[in-house]
């Protein structure tokens, strides 16, 4: 999954600096560990990456700084915990884990602790821009999925957003606009709108592709996403207002 913030893309764990206008320099490093690392998360401030490690069939949440060094490893447990999110302060982060047979969302400090369990049975898990709620996705009726939110202070009073027939079914990777107001959401058929309020469901990618993992620009005026549209998996571009990817 992508993560786009401080001016920079990162892509697994090879940093690239993405300036308007100007060429991609080449791809660095920024860690250095024997197994696979992968879903990097881009702290608020932007000089630290959350990151994915496995090894061993066990997967964990890593840190480190975007100039590259020694990682901390924030969880250990015979578990796979992935899709680090950041809270907009920094100081924790939110992350999917299949710990104890059903994938549901945990909360841990940034500089390591006890996991804490946040919400049963989701995935998928976004923190808003004021950091005052998540949003996350949910299995259904036939195991579909659907997009929720939930306020952090009291997340038993989660609300779905999704549908239906808001692109059929299987709704995941939803991404907050800077301004709190939208989320984009990944279908089975594209990629969709929603207000974070609750309303209704726009299309964003009116085709059949495989547009997935959206990610907005810091100031909200594109949403990134990667997809097989030309039948090659890349990182395409289109505003929210519309335009063609």
């Amino acid at each position: 999954m992508a993560a786009i913030a401080s001016g920079a893309v990162l892509w697994g764990v090879f940093k690239v600096s993405d300036s308007e206008g100007l060429p991609p320099s080449s791809p660095r490093r920024v860690t250095s560990r024997p197994g696979p690392e992968s879903e990097p998360a881009i702290a608020p401030g932007g000089t630290e990456i959350a990151y994915t490690y496995t090894e061993d069939g066990n997967t964990d949440i890593w840190v480190t700084d975007v100039r590259g060094g020694t990682s901390l490893r924030l969880t250990s447990r015979p578990a796979k915990d992935r899709l680090p999110a950041w809270f907009p302060d920094g100081t924790s982060l939110a992350f999917a884990s299949d710990e104890g047979g059903t994938t549901s969302i945990w909360t841990i400090p940034r500089f390591g602790g006890s996991p804490m369990l946040l919400i049963p049975n989701a995935s998928d898990p976004a923190i808003s821009p004021d950091g005052k709620q998540v949003s996350f996705s949910r299995p259904g009726p036939g195991g579909y999925t659907r997009i929720w939110v939930a306020p952090l202070s009291d997340v038993g009073l989660a609300r779905v957003l999704t549908g239906d027939k808001d692109g059929l079914w299987k709704h995941a990777c939803s991404a907050w606009s800077p301004d709190g107001k939208t989320l984009c959401y990944q279908a089975q058929r594209g990629l969709w709108l929603v207000p974070a309020g609750g309303g209704v469901c726009q299309p964003f990618t009116r085709d059949d592709q495989a547009d997935e993992d959206p990610a907005w620009s810091p100031d909200g005026r594109h949403i990134y996403f990667s997809s097989f549209r030309d039948g090659t998996l890349a990182i395409w571009r289109k505003t929210p207002n519309g335009g063609s990817a």
